[in-house]
């Protein structure tokens, strides 16, 4: 019975040790990068990420330059990448995104819609 409990209770601490650290995986604040659209391989327009949390949940609001924001939806973090949807502003199409994190903790990856035209976006962290 003893080692039943401790597999349960190392469960349990491992689980809870998994959502910590996806959870912490992305710092709360101001983050910049760039937005190059599929079209225009050497335009790096820039972007601002608002990362904050709402009731124990992370939030993301990106913000083009021209200060335009919209919310992420369905955020999903691992330890080494990041995905989420949102409506593009201007044409209200839906963009699925997929970023993965490099060693220094930036997030670099493409946001496609359903017809297949993308963006490569970065994301780099604030100062801590």
């Amino acid at each position: 019975m003893l080692s039943y409990l401790k597999v349960i209770g190392f469960l349990i601490i491992s689980f809870a040790s998994i959502i910590s650290g996806s959870a912490q995986s992305l710092h709360l604040g101001d983050w910049t990068g760039t937005l190059t659209p599929m079209n225009h391989p050497d335009m790096h327009l820039p972007m601002k990420y608002i990362v904050s949390e709402d009731n124990d949940n992370v939030t993301l609001t990106l913000v083009t330059e021209n200060g335009t924001t919209t919310e992420a939806r369905n955020i999903k973090m691992t330890k080494s990448t990041l995905a989420f949807v949102f409506n593009e502003t201007d044409a209200n199409v839906e963009l699925t995104c997929h970023f993965n994190k490099d060693k220094v903790g930036r997030y670099k990856g493409k946001c496609q819609d359903k017809m297949g035209k993308w963006g490569l976006f970065t994301m780099i962290p604030p100062p801590e």
